[in-house]
């Protein structure tokens, strides 16, 4: 289970978004097709879509990044 603090939102990515780039390139995603800090406490998602193991099939879902303060106590 996960839990945000008040005034989380979720925000997505318009598009295919390649999930196989790095943190940093994915930062940089939010910031220029979002407008918004990666490292605040808000949800990005990003719709993925792969080919399928299965002829004329294509896999589809959506991936999240969310940055959250691990340093502390909880």
């Amino acid at each position: 289970m996960l839990t945000f603090g008040g005034g989380a939102r979720i925000y997505l990515a318009a598009g295919v978004t390649d999930m196989r780039k790095s943190f940093n390139s994915l930062s940089g995603i939010v910031r220029e097709r979002l407008q918004k800090d990666p490292m605040s406490r808000h949800l990005f998602l990003g719709r993925v879509t792969r080919p399928s193991t299965k002829p004329g099939k294509v896999n589809r879902w959506l991936r999240v990044m969310h940055c959250a303060d691990t340093i502390g106590p909880h």
